[in-house]
């Protein structure tokens, strides 16, 4: 965001991104992928992606040489859990019809 270095984008897919990043100081990765709720960083959890104006964002520092972001909502997590429970009582509940039989 400030420009103190480059960032190269070395993969790109809809949902992981990894960019190589040479940065002379703590900076602003800005990413040209629009922002949703559900991208992350991969590595220290207290790195966050943010928006910035729209796009990804996350803050990295001078060492760092290589951010990988993918997108993973907690809505994908709670709908496999749904799907997960809903299994579980289908199974219970034929298990239970065929022992009546």
């Amino acid at each position: 965001a400030d420009g103190k270095g480059s960032a190269r984008i070395t993969y790109f897919s809809p949902n992981r991104i990894v960019v190589n990043v040479n940065a002379t100081d703590a900076d602003t990765l800005v990413v040209n992928q629009n922002y949703y709720n559900g991208w992350r960083a991969k590595g220290d959890r207290q790195k966050t992606v943010t928006p910035f104006n729209g796009l990804i964002s996350t803050r990295i520092g001078q060492d760092e040489k290589e951010v990988i972001l993918y997108y993973f909502p907690n809505s994908f997590i709670i709908g496999c859990a749904i799907t997960a429970m809903s299994l579980v009582a289908g199974i219970i509940f034929l298990i239970r019809v065929k022992r009546m039989q």
